[in-house]
């Protein structure tokens, strides 16, 4: 019984994170288990428009250092990505976890993506790229220029 009100719990919170897409939802990062994979209590996501390179790679280590550095234990913005604005068309990834957009900083303004990529710490994923994020080519196309991070020849 306990585990049925638990996934009750964890569906209620789904349907509303999802059901409301104008909206965001603030919720505390409890976890960064990789740049582009973090932990709300029971519930993971992915960072859609970006893809990180694995954690034991030097630039996933440097990815996860800063996402841990400025996202584990802070609130952030979180939108969650549906394809009809109903939690019956969450968009997931190959492993299914949902796909969301985090803002983050003291004013929960700063598009966590976009500062993963000025940094060169993440490429574009055009596969979960959606129209808003269009801007990210720009940025990535920046970093390369700059030559920082995954771009460098370290």
């Amino acid at each position: 019984m306990k585990n049925y009100l638990k996934d009750v719990a964890v569906g209620f919170i789904v349907v509303f994170i999802t059901t409301i897409p104008t909206f965001a939802n603030i919720n505390k990062v409890d976890e960064v288990l990789a740049a582009d994979k973090i932990r709300f209590g029971e519930w993971t996501t992915m960072i859609t428009g970006i893809r990180v390179p694995a954690v034991d790679l030097k630039w996933g280590k440097e990815a996860k250092k800063l996402a841990t550095q400025m996202l584990a234990g802070k609130s952030v913005k979180m939108f969650t990505l549906t394809t009809d604005g109903m939690t019956s068309g969450i968009v997931r990834n190959a492993q299914g976890y949902p796909c969301a957009t985090l803002l983050c900083g003291e004013k929960m303004d700063l598009d966590y993506a976009v500062l993963l990529l000025e940094r060169g710490l993440a490429r574009v994923d055009e596969k979960t790229l959606q129209k808003d994020q269009e801007n990210y080519r720009e940025v990535e196309k920046i970093a390369r220029e700059k030559k920082v991070g995954i771009w460098s020849n370290e």
